[in-house]
């Protein structure tokens, strides 16, 4: 399967099945709307708005979202998948995971859930964390202003099998940042 790489100012899907397709959009918007059905694929976002909304199902799937707004919302389910999110073009990006299922189990590679890197602003709010191995949710260098948002709330974060070490298996690691 040879995927989809957009370069474009707006791609958006609503109502598409993608089965190990990986995809690649660089560009303004990339959405995607209302039960998408997306498994093993790699989703590669550096674009200025990405929106995930309305009960989207990604199993198996790992997004890796650089530079610009992201916004997770809405009852998207996540399965065996990993996101990291780094790097953005201005100060201003912001970053929203707002009310989405995360069950991952000990296939996942990455070392977190969500993993943030360099955002200023970001808010992960009424979400549920299950995993059983590694972080639910990892900051690095987040948060560094202090002027604008930088919010975890109302999470439900559970590790599924008891921790074999102290650090490993942590629900939220935060380094050289900042976040309420």
């Amino acid at each position: 399967n040879t995927g989809i790489q957009a370069l474009c100012n707006q791609l958006k899907f609503t109502l598409t099945d993608f089965d190990h397709s990986p995809i690649e959009f660089s560009g303004s918007r990339l959405e995607l709307n209302q039960s998408e059905l997306v498994s093993g694929s790699d989703i590669v976002f550096t674009g200025y708005d990405l929106y995930i909304l309305d009960s989207n199902d990604l199993t198996d799937c790992s997004l890796d979202l650089n530079y610009g707004n992201i916004s997770i919302e809405n009852d998207n389910d996540f399965i065996n998948s990993s996101i990291t999110i780094g790097h953005p073009i201005d100060e201003a990006a912001f970053i929203d995971i707002i009310g989405n299922d995360f069950d991952n189990d000990s296939t996942v590679t990455e070392n977190a859930v969500v993993t943030i890197e360099d955002y200023r602003n970001f808010r992960i709010d009424s979400n549920n964390f299950r995993y059983a191995r590694g972080r639910g949710i990892e900051l690095f260098n987040a948060g560094w202003d202090g002027r604008e948002v930088q919010q975890i709330a109302e999470n439900a974060i559970e590790l599924k099998q008891p921790s074999t070490s102290v650090w490993s298996d942590v629900g939220i690691n935060v380094y050289c940042s900042k976040a309420n």
